[in-house]
């Protein structure tokens, strides 16, 4: 097997159709944004729009066959090829459309993949938020190319596996959905006591309040203040999320006390995705609150703080927040909303007992989607690890038997939870 490294601008058109300034302003055409496309999913979504209305970076005209290649970001390697599907599409100037001429299209999609090139794609680039290289720096840069016939036979040996892959990763995504379905079932199950009064959650706090703007102004590096906005409420736990805490050094001040959160307290969203819940635990005591989020302090001699927030994260509560939070010209929930929740209040007692089950029924789900997750990322860094191998010749595809691919994935999978 004979590898010969060549330059990209001896084998591609770089973005070789453009839109002119002169297209007419109703024009419509399917535009693909930088965000619709991944490494993992290729090509998801398009926007219709009219050259007019268009932004300015909706120009590079894209054909079976093209690979994209976003030029911003390169880390993430978001290298796709065009199908018949988007053909005759428009996409961002943030990609270098690659029109290939003396190489094979699918090849050279993953041969853009491969670690070293990848490496050297992000070591080119300029930036540190948004590290980006240029389309003329892009195709200055060099892959190993073989003949044609095993280009060929290295592209469909990758499609082969690669979907296997892929199927692997779609049945561990459903996985981790039941387990989570299963642990939400059992708060649905959990928090309703039929022959337990039903108490309206104005009735079982002692304080319903929300942060005020400009928070954001008070923000330091090194401050000593946690902020609590809606992106520290888990979608899948009444924790909150510590890596999405910012700090800040406020000012001691009467809005500041107002918007202060204590041990125990249930922390509501009031906008965006309504009802989603945290209990702040004493590692958050002290923080403040944005004013997308509503700070409920239980009145502990009626409910415990997590089944107010279990209550309030159930199917029942979720959907009253939603009916709340629905209608007009409304943008989420007032402070009165957020207090007209009905929800099953048994005595103290049993509440705890509760939620001692709820606990276990979660920690057996959330075990399983870590598990999931794990098997997801590790059978990625193989899929990865695979391309690498092939499109550099340390893989012989045209060799390689079916049993013994079987034996690498299997062995990559079971890595993730040993």
């Amino acid at each position: 097997m004979t590898f010969v490294q060549v330059p990209l601008k001896r084998m591609v058109q770089l973005n070789p159709e453009v839109l002119a300034e002169t297209t007419p302003g109703d024009y419509a055409f399917e535009y693909i944004d930088i965000g619709n496309v991944s490494r993992a999913t290729g090509i998801v979504g398009t926007e219709t729009v009219n050259f007019a209305t268009a932004p300015s970076r909706a120009r590079r005209v894209v054909r079976r066959g093209d690979v994209l290649v976003s030029t911003v970001r390169t880390y993430l390697r978001a290298i796709v090829q065009v199908d018949a599907t988007h053909d005759g599409q428009v996409c961002s100037t943030g990609f270098a459309v690659l029109r290939p001429t003396t190489v094979d299209a699918p090849f050279l999609s993953y041969a853009l993949q491969e670690r070293g090139f990848v490496d050297e794609m992000v070591a080119c680039s300029t930036g540190v938020s948004y590290p980006a290289i240029s389309p003329e720096d892009l195709v200055r840069l060099s892959i190993l190319r073989p003949d044609a016939s095993t280009q060929r036979a290295m592209a469909d040996f990758l499609d082969r596996e690669c979907e296997r892959v892929a199927e692997l990763v779609a049945r561990l995504a459903d996985a981790t959905s039941l387990a989570r379905l299963a642990a939400a079932a059992a708060v649905d199950e959990l928090v309703v006591v039929t022959d337990a009064p039903r108490v309206k959650v104005r009735h079982l706090t002692t304080l319903i309040t929300s942060g005020p703007r400009g928070w954001s102004d008070h923000e330091r590096d090194g401050g000593t203040v946690p902020f609590l906005g809606i992106a520290a409420l888990h979608r899948d736990s009444v924790e909150v999320r510590s890596a999405a805490l910012r700090w800040l050094e406020p000012p001691d001040n009467a809005e500041r006390a107002r918007a202060s959160t204590q041990e125990g307290d249930v922390l509501v969203s009031i906008t965006a995705e309504l009802g989603t819940v945290c209990v702040t635990r004493a590692s958050a005591a002290g923080a403040v609150i944005s004013q997308h989020v509503a700070l409920l302090r239980p009145d502990l001699r009626h409910v415990v703080p997590d089944w107010l927030a279990y209550s309030l994260r159930s199917t029942s509560g979720k959907r009253q927040l939603a009916d709340l939070g629905r209608g007009g010209t409304k943008q989420g929930l007032s402070l009165d909303d957020v207090g007209a929740p009905l929800m099953s209040v048994p005595h103290p007692t049993e509440q705890r007992a509760r939620l001692v089950e709820i606990g276990r029924r979660e920690g057996t789900s959330a075990g399983l989607v870590a598990v999931a997750e794990q098997t997801a990322a590790r059978l990625a860094e193989y899929r990865d690890a695979l391309i690498t191998d092939a499109v550099t010749g340390q893989l012989d595809v045209t060799a390689v038997s079916d049993a013994q691919m079987d034996e690498r994935m299997q062995e990559a999978a079971e890595t993730a939870t040993a």
